[in-house]
């Protein structure tokens, strides 16, 4: 689904057949998961105004390239290995999320410590309640066996820096996948990597958020 919001140069059937799938296959199998056809995805995010969800809605009809391609940059990251938990839910419960996160891996934590946020979901599609994020941090301390641990691959990623509350990183992230990366000369590699999240600060008494969003490009 992220593909075809973003590639909008791209026919479905080329953004199917680089997944393996044939035309009418993976037509069949996007409706099937996503409760609608890619064609009348792909023309929702053309018109840039997201309103299928109610708890989701964001105007990006006047959100022009230039406001991301100002501060989005080229940067190159290795590696990282990461303690990590799944949820399922509502984009909303993050702040549980992470608070449960943290007091179960608190023997992980220290002054070195990353915090990272990595979503599989767009809630445009997907059901807001059943939304997947994998919530990670950095750690200097040896996992237990029990511990699930995975590789946040590095290599070639362009980053931007939100800072705001935490009611407008949606409206970022729809900006940057569905203005700035149609319109830019990158193209996004999202087959064995991922967008993340990597958390700088949070003050929650004023509802304020620092956080760099890297997209994984070719």
């Amino acid at each position: 689904a992220l593909q075809i919001g973003i590639e909008h140069n791209k026919t479905i059937t080329e953004i199917g057949n680089s997944y393996g799938y044939s035309s009418s296959n993976f037509s069949t199998a996007f409706k099937k998961h996503y409760g609608k056809s890619p064609y009348e995805f792909k023309s929702i995010r053309q018109n840039n105004k997201i309103r299928e969800n109610k708890d989701f809605y964001v105007d990006l009809s006047k959100t022009s390239y230039e406001h991301f391609n100002r501060e989005i940059k080229l940067v190159y990251l290795t590696d990282t290995r990461v303690v990590y938990q799944r949820y399922i839910g509502h984009y909303h419960n993050l702040g549980q999320y992470w608070a449960e996160f943290c007091d179960s891996h608190r023997q992980y934590i220290d002054e070195t410590s990353v915090y990272y946020e990595i979503s599989y979901d767009d809630p445009i599609l997907t059901d807001p309640d059943r939304c997947i994020t994998d919530l990670a941090i950095s750690t200097s301390k040896p996992p237990t066996r029990d511990c699930l641990t995975m590789v946040i691959k590095g290599g070639k990623y362009m980053s931007y820096t939100y800072s705001g509350p935490n009611t407008r990183i949606f409206e970022a992230f729809q900006g940057l996948l569905g203005v700035w990366l149609p319109n830019s000369n990158y193209v996004a590699d999202l087959k064995k990597r991922k967008v993340v999240v990597k958390y700088n600060s949070i003050d929650v008494a004023i509802n304020h958020f620092s956080l760099d969003i890297y997209i994984p490009i070719v």
